[in-house]
């Protein structure tokens, strides 16, 4: 998951103000310490996620129901290709010889 480009700038946005208001006084040790702080997020609002077995039953279900088709081998396509060019060559050698 990638973070929000709008989140992004608002935190360069307060950045760049303790960057300032760091440069007024600086010998402030609080100004310097809000520049080293991580950011907090907000996760009251979120709803909590947790892989249940239903989720598992339900996910099962469905890769059950899906049809999984298995590439041809490359040496089976690589066969393919040397009788369609045989018969090419096949065919336009009869064309030749007539």
């Amino acid at each position: 998951m990638e973070p929000n480009r709008k989140t992004i700038g608002r935190y360069w946005r307060q950045y760049q103000a303790a960057q300032r208001d760091l440069e007024n006084d600086p010998a402030d040790t609080l100004r310097k310490e809000a520049l080293t702080v991580p950011p907090t997020y907000q996760s009251e609002n979120r709803k909590p996620n947790k892989y249940t077995l239903e989720i598992d039953q339900r996910v099962e279900a469905i890769k059950d129901q899906m049809v999984f088709k298995t590439p041809p081998s490359r040496a089976v396509n690589e066969a393919k290709n040397q009788v369609q060019e045989y018969n090419v060559i096949h065919q336009v050698r009869k064309v030749t010889n007539k």
